[in-house]
């Protein structure tokens, strides 16, 4: 809360602060001579960094030959002088009494504020009448050059005499409560002790459990430690789960292509047994008739060895052939 002298201070600072001038109306200078009529039409004040507009009007009251008019802006700080306009408005026309010509101009003003810079026009005039030349400069200083406008100032000091009202009502409020408060004082005192006892007993407390806190960042440290130990070692785990993994993959098809190898053999195996048997029994076969051709052949081995016998030998006196070659 704001204290009176305060508040006095403000609406005090807010009075000094509003202009003289509330609101920007336009201005009017004119010259008059018996030749021509000019009048300058512009604004009290420009604003940094805005646009400044103003109006030159001239009349013509007799024929004559404007040889010149030419309009010139300045921004002056001091003694020093910024050009900011520059333009010729008629230069050697033959006009009649009553030919008027109006132009418009608008500027930008940049400036430091801080200098109080002005704006300073200077309209050249050079006519001839009855082949008599007559020339004249007019100046005029337009306005002063303010960072903010009369408008925006009548703002702000409509707003802080609405602050000043606020801190008013507030400070009436504040009053209240002062003396509410110190009514209360006694009862405030009295519990004041009982609660810096209960302040220092959970002062106490506090500090067991920071102790506590402490103990349990500490355990905390620890675990996660001992938890990345342990991740470290679960990844490499898993690695050696996915290599065995591989190693169980190429074992399962080597198995299952010697399990079809093996059934492969098996079967090479029963067709080999045939065969074997079928070879067994031609073999037998082949054996008896081999003895049996042996048998024969020895036989006639025996029969062309043997001396010839004498004609009319009988026919019984014969060898009988040997068992079982038929």
């Amino acid at each position: 809360m704001m204290r009176p002298a305060q508040v006095a201070a403000l609406a005090l600072l807010a009075a000094l602060a509003a202009p003289t001038q509330l609101a920007a109306e336009p201005m009017y200078s004119y010259w008059l001579s018996s030749q021509y009529k000019l009048v300058v039409a512009y604004g009290s004040e420009a604003i940094i960094n805005g646009t400044y507009s103003f109006t030159v009007d001239f009349t013509a009251l007799v024929a004559m030959r404007v040889d010149e008019l030419r309009v010139q802006l300045w921004l002056v700080r001091g003694t020093s002088y910024r050009s900011l306009l520059s333009a010729t408005l008629a230069r050697n026309v033959t006009v009649g009494a009553g030919w008027a010509l109006s132009r418009t101009f608008s500027v930008t003003v940049r400036g430091d504020p801080r200098a109080d810079p002005i704006l300073l026009l200077r309209v050249t005039v050079s006519v001839t009448v009855n082949e008599t030349n007559l020339a004249s400069t007019h100046e005029l200083a337009l306005a002063p050059v303010r960072p903010k406008s009369y408008d925006s100032l009548a703002e702000r000091v409509s707003q802080l005499e609405s602050e000043v009202s606020e801190l008013e009502s507030e400070l009436k409020g504040a009053r209240a409560s002062y003396y509410e408060l110190l009514g209360n004082y006694s009862e405030l005192s009295s519990s004041c002790e009982e609660l810096r006892e209960r302040y220092e007993a959970l002062l106490r407390e506090y500090e067991a459990r920071l102790a506590e806190l402490e103990a349990l960042r500490s355990r905390l440290e620890l675990a996660l430690a001992n938890c990345s130990r342990l991740s470290r070692r679960l990844e490499e785990l898993r690695s050696d789960l996915e290599r065995v993994q591989g190693l169980y993959l190429e074992f399962k098809s080597k198995y299952e292509e010697l399990s079809d190898r093996y059934e492969q053999l098996l079967v090479a195996k029963e067709e080999l047994s045939n065969r074997l048997s079928m070879v067994s029994s031609a073999a037998t076969a082949l054996g008896l008739v081999l003895v049996a051709t042996a048998s024969a052949l020895a036989y006639l081995l025996r029969e062309r060895i043997r001396p010839p016998r004498a004609k009319g030998a009988s026919e019984q006196e014969q060898p009988s052939p040997p068992q079982g070659v038929t």
